[in-house]
């Protein structure tokens, strides 16, 4: 039990810090990297990996928050890899 409330405690001190590290492009809040990873599951879920492009997958997140992220595209591939392996 004790390992858990630590776990927990940890998880909750991280995403206190992922807030106050939030930044802007143009006026406009960039996703979290929490927000970015839940994305990327979900697009590696819903389309057909074998076709889908990087560009494709920056046009759509961009598109998901309202904000262009092609400055984000490598986190966002390494994170399509990760979720890919």
């Amino acid at each position: 039990e004790e390992e858990e409330e630590e776990e927990e405690e940890e998880e909750e001190e991280e995403e206190e810090v992922e807030e106050e590290e939030q930044e802007t492009i143009d006026g406009k809040t960039v996703p979290t990297k929490k927000e970015l990873r839940k994305w990327v599951k979900a697009y590696v879920c819903c389309f057909n990996l074998d076709q889908a492009t990087p560009r494709h997958a920056i046009e759509t997140i961009s598109s998901k928050f309202d904000i262009d992220l092609s400055s984000k595209q490598t986190v966002i591939m390494e994170m399509m890899k990760d979720e890919i392996a």
